[in-house]
């Protein structure tokens, strides 16, 4: 044997670090079966759309400015569903499913007659399908029985105002990350294992209600119980 593997062994004694063969085991013993269903809340982060003046020509033929426009979407909660299903060791493909309800809020400043600053709110119903990647982390673990992922997913954003009489499209990028931990296994039943998951991640969205139609980023975090089979 090499001077160099006992230095070795100790190393991945202390840090944890398995073997590549018991590593890729363990990692199918904490996420077993091959098919995941999920559902638990979801928070959207405050998304801003910037500011515009409205403006009229003057007789000179140069642009006068009227009053300035803000709009916002505010935070919000709501919920996601997931069906996942597993096609390598470290690689899942997912569906989902999200529902929520922010307030859209446009408020006025800065009128040339002096007026005084107003808000306007209207609430937004908002719905998107994505498809995703999750990618576990086979190099790492998260204490015993937990898995590292990351995810990456884009899909179609739907967003009704108005009354829910105007329905305005768009698209839904996301970019993150998180954990899963399985907490009841049963390897030898067609029900396999339940756990819970938790993540944070990057949303981004372009079009739907955002009138200048740039790409606009907000966080997002997400929590939900899942079964295994």
């Amino acid at each position: 044997m090499s001077s160099r593997w006992p230095a070795v062994l100790v190393v991945a004694g202390l840090s944890g670090v398995h073997i590549p063969d018991a590593r890729a085991q363990s990692v199918d013993g904490r996420l077993p079966g091959r098919f995941e269903f999920a559902i638990g809340p979801l928070w959207l982060g405050r998304t801003s759309f910037g500011a515009s003046d409205a403006t009229e020509t003057a007789a000179a033929g140069s642009r006068f400015r009227l009053f300035t426009t803000s709009t916002e979407l505010h935070s919000a909660s709501g919920l996601e569903a997931r069906v996942g299903v597993k096609m390598t060791r470290a690689l899942q493909a997912e569906a989902v499913a999200a529902y929520s309800a922010p307030v859209l809020t446009t408020s006025v400043s800065g009128d040339v007659e002096n007026a005084a600053p107003v808000s306007v709110t209207e609430p937004i119903t908002q719905l998107t399908v994505q498809g995703a990647v999750v990618a576990h982390l086979t190099a790492w673990h998260a204490g015993r029985g937990g898995v590292p992922f990351v995810t990456a997913g884009a899909g179609y954003l739907r967003q009704l105002h108005q009354g829910q009489t105007l329905v305005e499209t768009g698209e839904t990028y996301h970019l993150g990350g998180g954990v899963k931990y399985l907490f009841l296994s049963r390897g030898a039943a067609r029900f396999k294992g339940l756990g819970v998951r938790a993540e944070v991640r990057a949303v981004a969205g372009t079009k739907g209600i955002a009138i200048d139609h740039r790409v606009h980023i907000s966080p997002s975090l997400a929590a939900s119980i899942f079964v295994r089979f």
